[in-house]
């Protein structure tokens, strides 16, 4: 699976965890050579933007859990990736945070903490 090989990579590179920052990162270069650079019909930024517009990637079929359909110019918010995912984020311990949702990512289990006044 990607998302297995990535993590391994980068664990193996930067002797840590992959961050959401760095998933974020990895997905949308993946997204672009891999799938909008190789739909466009030439490698210019108007080809390239283009053939993302045209992109319609189902929601999970991104290493970070996103999909790919973006908002069309005269839009609310045109260019935004509407199939965009996000994580959610838990302290496990004072000074330590995981993901722990959606479950495809977590890094631990969802646990209730006890927050001292």
């Amino acid at each position: 699976m990607l998302l297995d090989r990535a993590r391994t990579a980068y664990e193996g590179r930067y002797d840590e965890e992959m961050s959401a920052a760095a998933l974020a990162g990895f997905s949308a270069a993946w997204a672009l050579f891999h799938m909008v650079l190789a739909a466009a019909d030439a490698t210019t930024p108007e080809a390239a933007a283009a053939a993302a517009l045209q992109m319609r990637v189902p929601v999970g079929e991104l290493p970070n859990g996103s999909g790919l359909a973006f908002a069309p110019p005269g839009t609310a918010d045109p260019g935004a990736n509407l199939r965009a995912m996000s994580v959610i984020w838990e302290w496990v311990r004072p000074g330590v945070r995981a993901v722990v949702w959606p479950q495809r990512f977590a890094t631990a289990p969802i646990a209730a903490i006890r927050i001292e006044p």
